[in-house]
């Protein structure tokens, strides 16, 4: 009777709706992650190559079952821990707050392989002003607005106030959902700012617009105090948003290192069909900088471009200018303007009261003859320019120079700078006052904007030595957007870079239902390398990836190109690489394609590809390209180029698209031969050693294979599924670790496990589905059988 009773309630397990308390995390507690199972509802649709939606209801209660199973081994060894969380869609593990003292009992007790602690990401929330034009969006002036599209930002919440959202929340609205992971809550309202103006960058569609303004949000708070970042709260959120429906979302944060529960669910979030687009981070020039998010593989990661301004001012007609630095959002003025300084003391409305400015330049001081009293430049400038003031100067308050912004979140509703302003030093200031009690002063004031360039601030890669990034940059400094309390603010920083592309991919999801490599194929080729005005060569790709994004060149282009990269790794006795680029047609008509190659380094490496060829409408062709070492005593270290296919098509549009090449020239070679049973490994260098260690993983990261072997051994590999795999070997000479690198491009799988179902065979999907189900049906009976006996046993312990 109890068995039977058992299964009855299985059965109900699966038809009844998850529903489980969660907590915040409290004083001397430390959140621990606990891996459970491989077995997702995204992994298990993956390899039964049907949707997760088909196989939600059956597998996550059956997932759920599993993880109170590592619970109860939590609680049998004594453990008094909290429950936070169960996540079964994008991965299957369980989160508890335990008590700092008991932690490593905790590990103990389900093997310390499975659990993780967490961790702190952190979102940068301080403005950052430069002398830069303020970037205007470049929402593209053709038919695509996102429609359909919803779009996901984590980060400090959404001010779902906004009337540029709507001013409401919920179904039916701009900000149709979310939640507050911090608070614990389904109210996901902003308190900071940095994920309101993300959002509006976006999507606003008020006074304000986004990138893809009819595109719907989600809003997920997981930004505490200080700009902490739980990553099992991020974790938490990816996996709401997949549930919830997103299709694309948007990461303004990140660690400065790796973290593998945040690999795990990106990756799986990926499988799925959700893109995720991330930013860079802010710790630049220094190069490895990017860290997680960012740096994985499956992200399309954004770093920061930003458009300098250039100041020119000039007294009298003196033939040297004076130092002065553009404000930020200042009108540009190009040719130069020239009028008489007038001084306005401080440049408050009182200040100028009576004044008639007209055709004249206001010098004025910074700040005020009061201290308590705050004077933005803004005010400043409406007031002369209120006035008929053409120009502005403005002087500092103490010593030395300064640079300021006209542009914050305190401005009012609508408010624009119309007119020319420039800093310069206090001496500068009371000097031109000195010359203007004996005479009348004319100055000229020229602003114009300089080439875009990558922002020093902008992370930097290397990530990996198997792809760059970050993919491609964004304009993220002076960057205007929707504020709290119905306000605007312009703010700095990749966190405001990378929606520009998230709101780009809700425009080319509203057009066809494309595949992340689909995505970064037709983004990253379609963008505009910046060249670096220091030095007059391009911006690396490391610095940059493949350039700025251009959302119109995008929306129109005829083609996708997989790989958007090409990296390549050669090495004295590894001399020949070869790579088949598909080249995918988006065209109604054929596309013809030529394409030449920058490349300065021929004496040592050769590159090769096909000079022409046409894509048919609907259609994929293979663009060959090819390098080989012809000097095997050339300097170990990086080279760089670009391909450059120049696109038409017979329907008349036409395009450049671009792809970086990253050659690597190793110490160690690693030869890859196949055979009928795999691939076989070995290593050569022209330094002694003993052993070597091959590590073998697929893009997402996943390790096949780390082995140590001795010299003159080879590997063996059989790849488990299909598709690219990175090599890695590691040798050393007792003083110093050297490395060599290949691909192996499985077409099938050598060791594939067995496929228990399959949608191509002919079998009815509901019958697959249905065939599950028993299956799960059976596991979960026996599962909750054993949870049964075991709480019975632990309520007679007591």
């Amino acid at each position: 009777m109890r068995r039977q009773a058992t299964l009855i309630l299985a059965l109900v397990l699966i038809l009844t709706p998850t529903v489980f308390s969660v907590t915040t995390a409290s004083e001397g507690h430390q959140r621990l992650i606990i891996l459970v199972s491989d077995d997702s509802i995204i992994a298990s649709a993956d390899r039964l190559h049907v949707s997760p939606r088909s196989i939600e209801g059956e597998l996550n209660r059956y997932l759920i079952a599993k993880a109170e199973q590592t619970l109860d081994d939590v609680r049998r060894a004594g453990i008094n821990f909290k429950l936070v969380d169960i996540l079964t869609y994008s991965i299957h593990a369980v989160l508890i707050d335990v008590p700092e003292g008991q932690v490593q009992y905790a590990k103990d007790a389900v093997s310390p392989q499975k659990v993780q602690e967490d961790q702190i990401l952190q979102v940068d929330l301080d403005e950052r002003y430069s002398p830069t034009l303020a970037q205007s969006l470049q929402v593209p002036a053709i038919n695509a607005t996102g429609a359909g599209i919803l779009v996901a930002v984590i980060d400090t919440g959404v001010d779902y106030t906004h009337s540029d959202f709507g001013g409401a929340y919920g179904p039916g609205n701009k900000i149709v959902g979310g939640h507050d992971f911090v608070d614990g809550d389904d109210d996901p309202k902003d308190l900071d700012g940095h994920g309101t103006h993300v959002a509006g960058i976006i999507a606003a569609s008020g006074q304000f617009k986004g990138i893809a303004p009819e595109a719907k949000i989600l809003a997920y708070r997981v930004v505490g105090e200080r700009g902490n970042v739980r990553t099992s709260d991020v974790t938490r959120a990816i996996d709401r948003a997949i549930r919830d429906g997103a299709r694309v979302i948007n990461l303004s944060l990140g660690s400065s290192s790796g973290i593998d529960i945040l690999r795990r669910v990106i990756t799986s979030a990926t499988r799925s069909g959700v893109i995720i687009v991330a930013a860079a981070g802010n710790q630049g020039p220094i190069e490895g900088t990017i860290g997680s998010p960012a740096g994985q593989y499956s992200t399309i990661a954004v770093g920061s471009s930003f458009i300098p301004l250039d100041s020119e001012l000039r007294v009298g007609g003196k033939k040297d200018p004076i130092f002065s630095v553009a404000m930020l959002g200042s009108k540009i003025v190009k040719p130069p303007i020239s009028a008489e300084l007038v001084f306005v003391r401080y440049a408050r409305q009182r200040d100028v009261v009576g004044m008639d400015l007209t055709g004249k330049i206001a010098v004025a001081e910074r700040g005020s003859d009061n201290q308590t009293e705050r004077v933005f430049f803004s005010v400043k400038e409406s007031a002369v320019s209120s006035k008929g003031a053409i120009g502005m100067l403005i002087f500092n308050n103490q010593p030395g120079n300064f640079s300021g912004s006209l542009l914050h979140q305190d401005n009012p509703p609508g408010y624009y700078p119309q007119i020319p302003v420039v800093s310069v030093s206090r001496e500068t200031g009371l000097s031109l006052l000195e010359q203007m009690r004996k005479e009348a002063v004319r100055v000229s004031i020229k602003i114009e904007p300089k080439p875009e360039q990558v922002a020093e601030s902008s992370s930097r890669g290397p990530v990996s030595a198997f792809y760059a990034k970050p993919d491609l940059v964004a304009p993220g400094i002076g960057v205007i957007s929707t504020a709290p309390r119905d306000r605007y603010s312009v703010l700095s920083g990749t966190s405001f870079a990378a929606p520009h592309v998230t709101g780009a991919v809700a425009l080319l999801l509203q057009k066809r239902n494309f595949t992340k490599e689909q995505i970064i194929g037709i983004l990253a080729p379609t963008a505009q390398p910046l060249l670096n005005s220091t030095t007059g060569e391009l911006f690396s790709i490391q610095e940059q990836g493949s350039g700025k994004i251009d959302v119109s060149n995008a929306l129109t282009s005829p083609v996708s190109i997989a790989p958007h990269q090409l990296v390549v790794h050669l090495a004295p006795e590894q001399t020949f690489f070869s790579r088949a680029i598909k080249v995918e047609s988006l065209s109604s008509s054929v596309v013809n394609i030529a394409v030449t190659t920058f490349w300065t380094q021929r004496q040592q490496i050769q590159v090769d590809v096909t000079p022409a060829f046409s894509v048919e409408p609907g259609k994929n062709t293979v663009l060959n390209f090819s390098a080989k070492l012809i000097d095997t005593n050339a300097p170990i270290g990086t080279r760089e180029g670009r391909l450059t296919l120049t696109v038409s098509s017979t329907n008349g549009r036409a395009s450049v698209l671009t792809l970086p090449i990253y050659i690597t020239v190793n110490p160690v070679s690693v030869a890859v031969s196949q055979k009928s049973d795999g691939y076989y490994v070995s290593v050569s260098s022209k330094e002694t050693f003993q052993d070597f260690r091959v590590i073998i993983k697929n893009p997402d990261g996943d390790p096949f294979l780390d082995r140590r072997v001795d010299a003159g051994a080879s590997v063996d590999f059989g790849p488990r599924n299909k598709g690219e795999y990175w090599v890695e070997a590691e040798i050393s000479d007792g003083n110093r670790k050297m490395f060599g690198r290949s691909m192996i491009n499985a077409p099938v799988a050598i060791t594939a496990r067995p496929q228990l179902f399959t949608t191509t065979s002919g079998i009815p999907l509901r019958f697959v589905q249905l065939l599950f189900g028993s299956i799960t049906f059976v596991a979960i009976g026996a599962s909750v059988y054993l949870l049964a006996n075991n709480r019975k046993k632990r309520l007679t312990d007591i």
